[in-house]
């Protein structure tokens, strides 16, 4: 109860972010907005957690287009599923990815004011060690890491495409929203980065 009391009063009136925790999650927040999987909202300064319908509605408009996809496949472009070895790459593809998001979609909703916490936390951690040349070299990183993944995921989605014969409006972006689950695994190992870069400059201290 006094942690639920505690995580209350700060998402209300300790959520001013200040401008190098901005500049920190800037890259997080615009790559996951694309995806429809960002974790908070930040308007004037202030982080708050994301709505539940934020998450929901575009879990059902998903979900519709994955199977209007599949019913496309099947009706339109049979083809493509010529042999056993694309028939089963087609059904794993789809299978994982509905696995995937699903579990974003649920995290995301039941996490949705500890993701907020855990920003709030890491920022006063960062007030206490001072690590101004630090945090320019991780924000660096952190627009190199994702812009990267995206050009790689771009690249192999497009190979991918040309080889199922997919290549077309309502299949890119069909493939593209697979892309979702990758960019949740690099923001989460970039925000372990920046926990580790602050374990290391504390350790350095106390030395």
């Amino acid at each position: 109860m006094a942690d639920s009391s505690r995580r209350l009063f700060e998402l209300v009136f300790r959520n001013k972010l200040d401008e190098d925790t901005l500049m920190i999650i800037k890259p997080f927040n615009i790559f996951l907005r694309i995806f429809f999987s960002s974790k908070f909202k930040i308007r004037n300064g202030y982080i708050t957690p994301r709505d539940k319908t934020y998450y929901i509605l575009p879990f059902i408009f998903v979900s519709l287009f994955k199977v209007w996809t599949v019913y496309y496949v099947y009706i339109y472009n049979s083809s493509i599923l010529n042999n056993t070895f694309r028939h089963i790459y087609f059904w794993h593809i789809f299978i994982s990815y509905c696995i995937y998001y699903s579990l974003l979609v649920y995290c995301n909703i039941v996490n949705s004011q500890n993701n907020v916490v855990l920003i709030l936390r890491i920022q006063e951690i960062f007030r206490s060690i001072h690590l101004k040349n630090g945090i320019r070299s991780y924000v660096i990183w952190n627009w190199i890491t994702f812009v990267v993944l995206a050009s790689l995921e771009c690249f192999c989605t497009t190979i991918y495409a040309r080889t199922m014969n997919l290549l077309s409006s309502l299949n890119s972006f069909d493939i593209l929203l697979s892309i979702c689950y990758d960019f949740n695994v690099a923001c989460s190992i970039r925000l372990i980065k920046s926990l580790t870069l602050n374990l290391v400059e504390w350790s350095n201290t106390d030395k």
